[in-house]
């Protein structure tokens, strides 16, 4: 049950791939061998301009109707994703980006409440956390299962909202990717977004502030924004 009375606390939503740690390459293999099972053959290149960022389901069907698959439901395809990522990740590791874990143990220490919403099953988000030790730091943790409208609709940071008892512009949201950027303005929040890499080429121009380093993210920048 929600308190009526708002928090005061400042809040930090965090997508989850390609910002806590570079998962996407592993996210887009887990992607190909996918869709290779369904019969649909994709290269890096179109993974990362039309499917990362998005929610795994949107992107399923978006695939299925592109390619005129009409033999396997499209959460099948996401079922056997989110198997393959699992176990890629699994058997890899993970390696945050530098200077993220320490982010949020600064903003923790500091009084801000975290949050995570990603576009990544809730099976794969758990791993990935317990693996990187900071699961404990967020208040709030969902994947698109929880909405029904994945990214870029915003129905992920509207409840991240609502669940925490803030009001949605009152949320500093950190993305990756286009989509991600857009679902965090649609619900009104504010937005950074990290370049991590492998998204340059992808138009984060709505975003509030742009950086490629986490170091450079501080208290100073977030009451700025």
């Amino acid at each position: 049950m929600l308190n009526n009375t708002k928090s005061n606390k400042r809040t930090v939503i965090f997508d989850m791939d390609g910002v806590l740690a570079d998962t996407e390459p592993y996210h887009c293999k887990a992607w190909l061998r996918a869709l290779k099972e369904a019969g649909i053959n994709i290269d890096e290149k179109y993974y990362f301009n039309k499917v990362c960022g998005n929610a795994s389901l949107i992107s399923a069907k978006m695939l299925c109707e592109e390619f005129g698959i009409c033999n396997i439901h499209p959460e099948q395809i996401v079922d056997r994703k989110s198997f393959h990522a699992h176990d890629i990740i699994a058997k890899k590791g993970i390696k945050p980006f530098p200077g993220v874990i320490e982010l949020i143990q600064n903003l923790i220490k500091s009084g801000y409440q975290l949050g995570l919403a990603s576009s990544t099953a809730f099976l794969v988000i758990n791993s990935l956390l317990q693996s990187l030790g900071i699961k404990h730091h967020f208040s709030v943790i969902h994947g698109p299962e929880v909405v029904e409208n994945g990214k870029p609709h915003p129905d992920q940071y509207l409840l991240t909202a609502k669940i925490l008892n803030k009001d949605p512009w009152d949320l500093i949201v950190i993305e990756d990717s286009k989509s991600g950027v857009i679902s965090a303005k649609r619900a009104g929040a504010k937005c950074i977004a990290y370049l991590n890499g492998h998204n340059k080429k992808q138009d984060l121009g709505l975003a509030d502030h742009i950086t490629d380093s986490f170091f450079k993210i501080n208290e100073k920048l977030l009451d700025k924004i």
